[in-house]
């Protein structure tokens, strides 16, 4: 293992830390998103091409397990790891924020399941009804809406790595470019917890937390596609200080917590250690460490890679296979 302080100025710390804040993040070295009314062309959703020997079982894995996410969600018993299981409980029974997006995106994927050669056309135009909905209406949603139609806007991204929908030209620039409206008002709207420290109403903050997790959470897979297709939007873009990833997901206890105790008790333990953890361009496992006026860097073993995986579980795999890849 070895260890690097890197001395960084309140902002840059900051940028590290609380990555959704309502400040600019400057991104360096990264795959620049396409502007607003460029996204367009044959190259959307394409492949991108990967030439060690190794690197198409990998490729061909990580892709699998993305087609897979849709289809998770209409299980209760395994979601798709950027959507809470709290979302869920409050889609099902109708208590809690407004979750139409999901509930929308549910009818929709168990149409995409269900589809036919005759009717598969009709299933992909109503995606695209959805998708100008939400551009249509996203204006006015609070932030929880907003949440709900990212993470919808990435599971319509998902399903088109299924088939490429015919007949409908321009969908993918249509798709795309509503992910970075919906995106940047979520920057907007919601910002960043700056501060992450328990208040008198724990309830609160287990929802605050959720709410950011499921953020962090669906940017990570929006940045993985990234890298395997062309799908270049803000959400994707790559972070900055070296990075691909970061911040990676917290771990599965608290994104798995049933109650609000049992998420204080796990979040008081984690939120001492005051770490984040990130895969560095050359597909390293990094701990970032802040410290007073720093932040070390750490990077991890192999076996330090699996206990990590152990701890956040099933989305860590997809990390995993990622970073094989750099």
């Amino acid at each position: 293992m070895f260890g690097l302080e890197i001395p960084l100025d309140h902002q840059s710390t900051h940028s590290l830390l609380y990555p959704f804040n309502e400040e600019h993040i400057v991104l360096e070295n990264s795959i620049s998103p396409l502007a607003l009314g460029n996204l367009s062309g044959p190259s959307l959703f394409e492949h991108r091409i990967f030439t060690r020997p190794n690197q198409g079982p990998l490729v061909s894995l990580a892709m699998r397990i993305l087609r897979s996410y849709p289809f998770m969600m209409l299980q209760k018993t395994a979601l798709p790891p950027f959507i809470s299981p709290l979302q869920s409980n409050w889609a099902e029974t109708g208590v809690g924020p407004p979750q139409q997006s999901l509930l929308t995106c549910m009818g929709l994927v168990q149409l995409f399941k269900s589809r036919t050669d005759s009717n598969k056309n009709l299933v992909w135009r109503l995606i695209k009804l959805e998708q100008e909905n939400i551009f249509s209406k996203h204006a006015a949603f609070d932030k929880w809406e907003l949440l709900a139609a990212f993470q919808s806007l990435l599971v319509y991204c998902l399903l088109r790595l299924q088939e490429q929908p015919l007949g409908n030209d321009g969908f993918e620039a249509a798709l795309l470019t509503t992910v970075n409206h919906v995106f940047n008002a979520l920057a907007s709207l919601a910002g960043g917890i700056r501060k992450m420290k328990l208040p008198d109403d724990p309830s609160v903050t287990w929802m605050d937390w959720v709410y950011n997790e499921s953020r962090r959470r669906t940017v990570l897979i929006f940045q993985i596609l990234n890298i395997l297709i062309e799908i270049s939007t803000e959400a994707s873009s790559y972070p900055t200080c070296g990075f691909v990833l970061v911040p990676l997901a917290n771990n599965a206890s608290l994104w798995n917590a049933d109650n609000t105790e049992e998420w204080r008790t796990e979040f008081v333990l984690c939120n001492k250690e005051r770490k984040i953890h990130g895969l560095s361009q050359t597909g390293v496992l990094t701990k970032l460490q802040l410290a007073d006026e720093c932040v070390r860097l750490s990077k991890l073993s192999s076996l330090e890679w699996e206990e990590w995986r152990a701890e956040v579980g099933e989305i860590g795999t997809l990390v995993m296979i990622v970073g094989a890849l750099l």
